[in-house]
């Protein structure tokens, strides 16, 4: 039977933990899925949503296409009239500045005609839905539009219950490597994630809406580790109302 968790001093990851070991009952898997969920939980606590940019820059991108299409094309007809040193001047010139930003293992300036030819394929672009190909929100990265973004609690549960799964699937005497961009392909201890992600936005979250979203995107999915939060105040984690 679920315990009250409403005294001020009760861990508010108590109950999900409980879930978890349900699902992981290998000690030292348990405390390595348990580590990565408070992580990303906590991590989850500190960011910054931000699903309403993320729908703006989406109607800005599709309302912008076109013109920065015809500037492409222009930009390119430009440097064709150009005689090929002084095509190779200009290009220089702007790396050079480029270089300046102090990017790493900068390579050197292309070619005038080869980013010609690059401005020419950009212009014949089309936008995909939405203006946009695909998005990141907070752990999870999403390479296909959608009209229906998912919930930041969607996209954690997901987040999590992938690690859940690569933990459990884990059987290498060598430490357990997530790394930034690999595919989601399934998940697993799916309560468990819906709890975590609950405890830390303070929400409710029925895990039926994560495995559906997981499985309408899958082949679309992928996990960022290196998500980062923008600092902002942090207020303690309320466990959801059953």
């Amino acid at each position: 039977m679920r315990r009250s968790r409403s005294e001020p001093n009760d861990d508010p990851y108590a109950y999900a933990m409980q879930r978890l070991k349900k699902s992981i009952s290998d000690p030292e898997k348990f405390e390595q899925a348990l580590a990565l969920a408070i992580h990303h939980c906590e991590k989850a606590r500190a960011y910054d949503w931000s699903e309403a940019e993320i729908r703006q820059r989406a109607r800005d991108a599709k309302g912008s296409w076109d013109s920065a299409n015809a500037a492409a094309l222009k930009l390119a007809q430009h440097l064709e009239m150009l005689d090929p040193l002084t095509g190779y001047v200009r290009l220089e010139r702007a790396w050079s500045e480029v270089a300046k930003l102090g990017i790493k293992k900068m390579p050197p300036p292309p070619q005038s005609a080869i980013f010609v030819a690059l401005l020419r394929a950009l212009a014949k672009q089309l936008p995909g839905k939405g203006g946009i190909r695909g998005y990141n929100l907070g752990p999870l990265g999403v390479g296909k539009p959608s009209r229906k973004m998912p919930s930041r609690e969607v996209a954690l549960t997901v987040a999590l219950a992938h690690i859940f799964g690569r933990v459990m699937a884990h059987g290498g005497p060598w430490p357990l490597a997530l790394n930034s961009g690999e595919a989601i392909k399934s998940g697993r201890a799916w309560d468990a994630a819906a709890e975590f992600a609950s405890a830390a936005l303070g929400c409710t979250v029925d895990a039926d809406a994560p495995k559906k979203y997981s499985h309408d995107h899958k082949g679309h999915l992928y996990f960022r580790s290196e998500w980062k939060p923008v600092q902002r105040k942090l207020v303690r984690p309320r466990p959801a109302s059953r």
